[in-house]
């Protein structure tokens, strides 16, 4: 009994270790990206930031297209509109007498301005919109992207919380690393939901992969108490996804129809008798968030897209570029047609790579299928999506749209790999901080490279209110986030070594874990 209670408590404490380590971390590398990218540089970031004013200041429905610009008219702060001007004048799809503001507000120092974001729905614009009313011009823009970041950082921390539930080796870490693109962790720091909707796609990914893996049984209170915990946070991450943007809804079926196919029909079906009430209502609240997104869409004016985006190149090539997107999914910042450097690509796709051929490997039979079944969905579905639009929108899709259900893929490869014990010797750490290692190497030089593009433009450098370090201490401040990383791997194996001392018990219930991954 001793015994036990203390390796509880080794496993709670890791747990806290690995939650805390990713906070920590993402505030080092959402830091550096804030303070590289000048204000209102991030991709349609005044966009939203506008939006994001405008809802801040009661105006939730917009209902005014602009004359000759993209999207609908907002009243905002004069000084915001200013602080934009350049990069807006900057860009070659926008109409530029419109960067000045479209006429006077109705109230004293405010302007009408254009936004493409008007048909969001506006909880995520109120709350960062709101952190920044007490500031002006840039520094409300600064305002804005650290609300965002806290908010992304808080969710992903609370998905590390829910995969220490369950690890049971150190890969299934390793995986929601490799997740966290450059892209991903990029997007959490521009003002606009889509980094919002990544974070609470790992979070859901994390909390229902914890739930079913013996089996669908449930040995005592405290596995009833993690089964809870973790349908909370499924519940939560479900309910932000469905109601954040348009593809949410279909983002949470796929991942449920992963994880369910993962551990079986009747270990899912286990879960959800012995929780019916929890399970029913976050059902319930996820349906509802979706009906009321629906509802929120239907109500709304059309969003028209600028004189300068009217062309749509419809030809069926635009339903296979692979390639742009999985560029998109690794790296292209600030806008999706500035690709990182081919280094971050390859540093990035080779540690992806190595996973899934190891799954191939040595992974059990019904464990690889799944990650197939993951990864045609990862490249199936943008297909799908642009065809059924092609004709009216042409080839719109970016790479990181995808983001929300590709996060978690990574950590189902990572969770199939330490149920094939590949590598995971008490004593051989080399294998994984090798990939901390190739992984830390492509962030830093996502982030330089960013800085130093901008550093070479005469509109950033020009701009008074872009707060930057020199890119020596840009890249040591995302090098102190992967130092904290490394420190949550420590804790991720002595969770996992904790965990192993139950392995009989834990796999009885799943004998094809055992015997083929020892037949690998």
């Amino acid at each position: 009994m001793g015994a036990g209670a203390c390796d509880y408590r080794l496993g709670v404490k890791s747990r806290q270790r690995i939650a805390v380590a990713m906070f920590g971390a993402l505030l080092c590398a959402q830091a550096a990206w804030i303070l590289a990218v000048p204000p209102f540089r991030g991709i349609d970031e005044f966009d939203h930031a506008f939006r994001a004013a405008g809802v801040a200041d009661g105006q939730w429905r917009l209902t005014q297209p602009a004359e000759r610009g993209r999207g609908l008219l907002v009243e905002v702060p004069a000084e915001m509109v200013e602080a934009s001007r350049a990069q807006c004048e900057s860009l070659s799809y926008i109409e530029t007498q419109t960067c000045a503001g479209d006429g006077p507000g109705q109230r004293d120092g405010t302007v009408l301005a254009t936004t493409s974001a008007a048909g969001y729905e506006p909880i995520y614009y109120w709350l960062v919109g709101t952190a920044a009313k007490p500031f002006s011009g840039a520094h409300a823009l600064y305002a804005m992207r650290a609300a965002s970041a806290l908010m992304c950082a808080l969710v992903i921390a609370l998905a590390m919380w829910c995969l220490g539930a369950w690890l049971r080796g150190p890969w299934a870490y390793v995986g929601a690393l490799v997740g966290l693109t450059p892209m991903l962790i990029y997007s959490t720091t521009v003002v606009a939901p889509n980094g919002l909707e990544m974070a609470a796609g790992l979070c859901l990914w994390t909390s229902l992969l914890g739930l079913g893996i013996r089996g669908g049984a449930a040995d005592g209170p405290e596995d009833l108490r993690r089964e809870r915990g973790l349908l909370a946070a499924a519940t939560f991450a479900a309910v932000v996804m469905a109601g954040l943007r348009d593809l949410g809804p279909l983002w949470v079926l796929l991942i449920v129809i992963c994880v369910v196919v993962l551990r079986g029909p009747r270990s899912s079906w286990a879960v959800c008798r012995r929780h019916r009430l929890q399970v029913a209502l976050g059902v319930l609240l996820s349906v509802g968030s979706a009906l009321a997104l629906l509802a929120w869409k239907r109500g709304g004016v059309p969003v028209p897209q600028g004189l300068l985006n009217a062309d749509v190149d419809s030809s069926w090539t635009q339903a296979v570029r692979y390639p742009d997107w999985i560029v998109g999914t690794v790296g292209a910042f600030p806008f999706r047609d500035q690709p990182a450097p081919i280094a971050v690509h390859v540093l990035v796709l080779a540690v992806l790579m190595a996973m899934l051929v190891a799954v191939v490997r040595h992974a059990a039979q019904r464990e690889r299928l799944v990650v197939y079944l993951a990864v045609a969905f990862s490249l199936l579905v943008p297909s799908l999506l642009v065809w059924v639009t092609l004709e009216e929108k042409g080839g719109i899709w970016q790479g990181r749209y995808s983001l929300p259900f590709t996060v978690g893929v990574m950590v189902l490869v990572g969770l199939v790999l330490d149920s094939a014990r590949w590598r995971v010797g008490p004593r051989d750490h080399r294998a994984q901080l090798l990939v901390i290692g190739l992984l830390a190497t492509a962030h830093i030089v996502s982030v330089v490279s960013v800085e130093r593009l901008e550093l070479a433009r005469d509109v950033s450098t020009a701009d008074p209110n872009w707060w930057h370090l020199p890119p020596a201490l840009t890249a040591l401040t995302m090098a102190a986030g992967w130092l904290l990383v490394a420190w949550g791997l420590v804790a991720a194996r002595r969770l996992a070594a904790t965990a192993s001392s139950g392995e009989t018990r834990d796999t009885t219930a799943e004998p094809h874990l055992v015997d083929e991954a020892s037949a690998s």
